[in-house]
């Protein structure tokens, strides 16, 4: 099973909760939404280096919805992070990223990393998470773990890596740096809901 780290406060508050909403939900997932009409837009871009592709998936993808002022504004959106992209002097390293973070067993941390850059002048890897910031973002769990997860998927050590947010039309990239004592600890406690989610697993599905 995976837990995304978008859901990992969750999960940590309450996993019995948790893997109950987890197991016998309906299965149908999100939405597919205008802000992940722009995301794929944004992926398209970075796949290609060409903003006109990117300009047309949006459009195309736009067909689907009937709100006109929220299609333009996802268009606006998009040019605006393009625009920041076409500037940005650091590499375009990764996108799309998926976690693959063994916590206990086949328990899993996972989710979406946006994108990895790479700062060339300070060698520093950079994952980002295109969207809006949690209030407490710093402070949470899946930080230090995304940055560990992250070191390992790109072979590079943790202190190489730091782990952050951006606004979707590109403004307000903020990162921050988990220090090894932090990432320990990170990973005792991310074994530990690994543990405890594994056991109510395996009580909730012999329940059934």
């Amino acid at each position: 099973m995976k837990i995304s780290h978008s859901d990992l406060e969750a999960c940590r508050r309450n996993p019995r909760q948790w893997v109950s909403a987890k197991l016998f939900s309906d299965g149908s997932g999100p939405r597919y939404g205008y802000n992940q009409a722009i995301k794929n837009a944004i992926y398209t871009y970075h796949r290609t280096s060409i903003p006109a592709d990117s300009k047309k998936y949006l459009a195309e993808a736009l067909k689907k919805f009937t709100n006109i002022k929220r299609s333009l504004e996802c268009s606006e959106t998009l040019e605006s992070y393009l625009q920041w992209a076409e500037a940005y002097p650091n590499v375009f390293a990764s996108w799309r990223i998926h976690l693959k973070l063994i916590l206990h067993r086949d328990i899993l941390l996972g989710g979406e990393i946006s994108r990895v850059d790479i700062d060339i002048k300070v060698d520093q890897y950079m994952a980002i998470i295109l969207g809006p910031k949690p209030m407490d973002w710093k402070d949470q769990l899946r930080i230090p773990l995304i940055q560990y997860a992250i070191a390992s998927q790109f072979h590079r050590p943790v202190d190489q890596v730091r782990v952050g947010y951006q606004d979707i039309n590109g403004s307000d990239l903020q990162t921050t740096q988990c220090d090894e004592t932090d990432i320990r600890e990170a990973l005792k406690e991310g074994r530990k809901i690994g543990i405890a989610v594994h056991g109510e697993v395996t009580r909730q599905m012999g329940n059934l």
